[in-house]
């Protein structure tokens, strides 16, 4: 009784910022940063990063693929800063290429109407799909490189949560324990 909580959305870094500069008191995010020096990062779960193509596309049929099999397509990415492009982008050169982006949004269902909208391919989380491709759309599992990312939940190591940061805090942990123990 008598918390407040207030949901607020950012980018990767407005996120840790606001944790290290006391705005929040602590984020969902992903990757989980495991080197700065203010803040304490714990994993909740890990994911896999799929390729979703327009449900036309020559390996809509795929079963799973190599991600060097799309080098020549375009692509749909977050803009520039957004850790999601930065990792797709690293995942294409490590199988020697630089992705050609022909579009830009700045949240998945704009990203994910793009690709149903047949104007590139793009590379997202598990978690962006909530069991289904979006209509027109084929997510395929990538089968090299294995591109992951680690989601968690990042707090400030210099400073105590409130007490009802810290209950919220504890609950998300013991929640994704429990749920770990059931997969």
């Amino acid at each position: 009784p008598h918390v407040a909580f207030l949901l607020r959305q950012g980018s990767y870094k407005f996120l840790i910022e606001a944790v290290k500069n006391r705005d929040i008191d602590l984020a969902f995010l992903g990757p989980v940063p495991s080197n700065i020096a203010e803040i304490k990062g714990d994993i909740l779960f890990s994911e896999s990063l799929l390729a979703l193509v327009p449900v036309n596309h020559p390996l809509s049929g795929q079963k799973s693929l190599h991600l060097g099999d799309l080098r020549n397509d375009q692509y749909v990415l977050f803009p520039d800063g957004y850790i999601l492009r930065k990792m797709a982008v690293d995942a294409c050169k490590q199988v020697g290429y630089t992705p050609k982006i022909s579009s830009e949004g700045e949240d998945l269902d704009a990203i994910k109407g793009l690709v149903s909208a047949d104007m590139g391919v793009t590379l997202l989380p598990e978690s962006a799909f909530n069991e289904t491709a979006p209509r027109f759309t084929k997510k395929i599992p990538i089968d090299y490189p294995q591109v992951k990312r680690t989601v968690g939940i990042i707090t400030p190591k210099n400073r105590e949560l409130s007490p009802s940061a810290k209950v919220f805090y504890q609950f998300v942990k013991k929640f994704f324990s429990r749920l770990q123990q059931y997969q």
